[in-house]
């Protein structure tokens, strides 16, 4: 018969406290700061003073909250993990380990707190005294009660009052920058709240804009309201400095897939609020518009979409890029919103959202069906947001006739335009509720112009002065003349079907070792016009112009892909993944013996081994991504056969 041998309880060693409970879990010192905040949120606080003046000797914190009693010291404060605060509907706490964070800025800390009516009380934790103890249980901390107060001096007075003593290094510049947002702008926590920092008077701040200036020079806007699998209200508008050209209230396209959603998932009522820049500097001169005013004050603090909780940003999102909008926009970059360029935010309530539950490290969420449910939702709503805006953009600044979007008076008849009202002949995919294409200025596509590139980033070359010194006219490629005829050229050397319909003789081959496409090469006449003006263009630039080489080859893929699958509808083709859309043709070549099947192994391989794909993202999207000739010579090469086959059908 089994006995009991013996019996042993838990032991938290010290450390558990100190380092598993505080300052190994928090990487950043800002969020030591939002943490005590809360703190103060919870104890119903209206005034708290953070003050840095000697932040590398000592931090203090005020507020004048509800203050603590000997007992609520006791049992609340003095309890690790305490479940005091998780079922209150009104508090941000829950976890009951928050405040240990404070160990990540300093090693010693006093509390002075004191409730209305009352006498003061004084506590000291001290690192040192807590590790001579074997166990945390073993350390006792003596609560001083004092009837004359040292800090709330009237008997009404009340509140807590934290001393950080022993600092550890704290990054100053980290804690400015990252308590800019840290409370919702237009919350009732941000009116009811007076939350200050006192810094060090030679510490540099900046003058950051407040969401409300800023999003004045944002041209797009949306907000949507959703409860589980229910879109509640959507509404898209087109605005400049509070000047309203169009606005649309439908979201019949959304409806849709929300209803694909899971019903049982539910996190209550959400409201998302989106914001989208435009930073081409030929729009912002127009409408003096100070774009490093915006990037530098409002977008380093704001960008991003952020998340609030009971008016207080989640750590680890925003900025961080945790709906993967910057993955979305590399192969599709002129149809997708930049990370970088948005000023969005959600807000959650609780208790609905709770199912969402926060890291232990308070940067960002647990993994669940919640947060995969939460970005499912949010991806929908933006995907709509850019077909929205997809028709706008390309209007916005007419750089030829000098003129803009917002300088018209506005035309109410596009307000509360639903989709039904769309002009037979256009796509919804197409068109936003209630635009046609006659609204687009006659010569510009949405895909002219890329939402986050402005006149700098044009390739040298579109006039005299921006010529490289030394270079003459003569090694300057075409593309430059009134005409879009490149210089030097007549109309017989223009690609076929461009010009008249005489029938042109192949061009004799003459190898050129800095031109990408030899001119040997002729487009099929079935071709459209837009694909030969790309392969004309890639047989005139020669490798001075490396970047513009390796885009052009880039799009030259992309849309003859697209073209072939056009016809094929056994194909299936994704805009967003340029990679697999040519993996789809090169099986349906080798399967329906279009091509040599060793030709598609080859261009197969080509793809995954050297990941030709990513390379082309890199050339577009990193400004220190710099492409190699050579590199981009083999890349035609291995795709000349894939070419001539999707254009010839």
């Amino acid at each position: 018969m089994s006995t009991i041998a013996n019996n042993f309880n838990l032991i938290m060693g010290p450390r558990t406290i100190t380092d598993a409970l505080g300052s190994k879990i928090i990487e950043l010192d800002s969020i030591v700061i939002a943490e005590l905040i809360k703190n103060s949120k919870d104890a119903h606080a209206k005034k708290v003073t953070i003050n840095f003046s000697d932040y590398k000797n000592s931090i203090t914190i005020w507020d004048n909250g509800d203050g603590m009693s000997i007992e609520e010291i006791k049992d609340k404060w003095g309890v690790v993990a305490s479940n005091n605060k998780s079922n209150e509907v009104d508090t941000l706490g829950g976890k009951g380990i928050g405040r240990f964070s404070i160990f990540k800025l300093c090693n010693s800390f006093t509390i002075i707190t004191k409730k209305e009516h009352s006498n003061e009380y004084k506590f000291t934790f001290d690192i040192k005294d807590l590790y001579n103890h074997k166990s945390a249980e073993d350390y006792t901390i003596s609560i001083i009660e004092s009837p004359v107060p040292e800090i709330f001096k009237t008997k009404s007075s009340k509140g807590t009052y934290i001393i950080m003593n022993e600092m550890n290094e704290i990054n100053l510049d980290e804690i400015y920058s990252n308590t800019q947002n840290l409370i919702l702008h237009n919350s009732n926590t941000i009116k009811n709240m007076d939350v200050q920092y006192i810094y060090p008077s030679e510490f540099k701040k900046s003058s950051p804009l407040s969401p409300e200036i800023a999003v004045k020079s944002a041209p797009f806007h949306c907000e949507a309201t959703f409860e589980g699998s229910n879109i509640l209200n959507y509404d898209f508008k087109v605005s400049l400095n509070d000047k309203v050209v169009y606005t649309s209230n439908d979201f019949s396209r959304i409806r849709k897939n929300f209803s694909k959603l899971d019903s049982n998932v539910s996190l209550g009522k959400i409201k998302f609020t989106l914001s989208s820049f435009y930073l081409d500097v030929l729009f912002l001169n127009h409408y003096e518009i100070n774009k490093k005013n915006l990037e530098e004050n409002f977008l380093n603090y704001f960008c991003g979409v952020s998340v609030y909780r009971k008016d207080f940003k989640i750590y680890g999102l925003g900025e961080n890029d945790w709906l993967g909008l910057t993955e979305r926009r590399l192969d599709n970059p002129s149809k997708r919103i930049n990370n970088r360029q948005i000023y969005a935010y959600l807000t959650l309530e609780s208790p609905d959202s709770n199912l969402l539950e926060e890291k232990t490290s308070r940067e960002g969420f647990i993994r669940s069906k919640y947060l995969d449910y939460l970005k499912e939702t949010l991806i929908i709503i933006i995907k709509n947001f850019e077909k929205d805006l997809s028709l706008f953009r390309p209007q916005l600044y007419n750089k030829k006739e000098k003129i803009g979007l917002f300088d018209n008076e506005l035309d109410n008849s596009n307000k509360g335009t639903s989709e039904k009202d769309i002009p037979s002949g256009t796509s919804e995919k197409d068109t936003p509720s209630g635009t046609s294409e006659k609204d687009i200025p006659s010569g510009t596509s949405e895909k002219d112009t890329p939402s986050d590139t402005s006149e700098k980033d044009t390739p040298s070359g579109t006039s005299e002065k921006d010529t490289p010194s030394g270079t003459s006219e003569k090694d300057t490629p075409s593309g430059t003349s009134e005409k879009d005829t490149p210089s030097g050229t007549s109309e017989k050397d223009t690609p076929s079907g461009t010009s008249g319909n005489e029938k042109k003789a192949p061009p004799t081959p003459k190898f050129n070792k800095n031109i990408i496409i030899d001119s040997s090469f002729t487009p099929s006449e079935k071709a459209p016009e837009k694909i030969k003006r790309i392969i004309f263009e890639l047989q005139k630039l020669n490798s001075f112009y490396i970047n513009s080489q390796a885009l052009l080859l880039r799009c030259l893929i992309d849309t003859s892909t697209q073209y072939f699958a056009e016809g094929n509808n056994s194909i299936n083709i994704n805009t967003n993944d340029l990679k697999g859309s040519v993996l789809n043709v090169l099986n349906h070549f080798s399967n329906s013996g279009i091509l040599d099947k060793k030709i598609c192994d080859r261009i197969r391989s080509s793809i995954k081994k050297d990941s030709i794909i990513n390379y082309f993202n890199g050339v577009a999207h990193y400004y220190n991504y710099r492409p190699d000739f050579d590199t981009i010579k083999s890349i035609w090469d291995t795709f000349e056969p894939y070419i001539e086959k999707c254009i010839s059908k």
